[in-house]
């Protein structure tokens, strides 16, 4: 039960530091921890005591830039790929 409010104490650290919504908070100590290969718990534990993730700032950042956009939606027509276009092969004699 301490590792749960050690852990939301952290992410409410991580939304202030870098203005994020609370579930791009967690998806960034989430991130942190399977790159640093620490548990979520003790990095949180680290975030507490230092005020910043265990990781260079130039890490930080990229991780940052991995997080959905804040209403956890990102723009679907940008990201699809238009299908291609089916082509039908004519006749040699018919044409049409």
């Amino acid at each position: 039960m301490a590792s749960n409010r050690v852990i939301g104490a952290a992410i409410g650290i991580m939304m202030q530091k870098y203005l994020l919504t609370n579930a791009q908070a967690f998806q960034l100590m989430v991130t942190a921890s399977q790159h640093t290969n620490r548990k979520l718990r003790d990095l949180a534990d680290r975030v507490v005591e230092t005020g910043a993730l265990p990781v260079p700032d130039a890490r930080a950042d990229e991780l940052l830039a991995t997080l959905p956009p804040p209403d956890g939606s990102a723009d679907r027509r940008s990201a699809r790929t238009p299908r291609p276009r089916r082509v039908v092969a004519r006749a040699a004699h018919g044409g049409r």
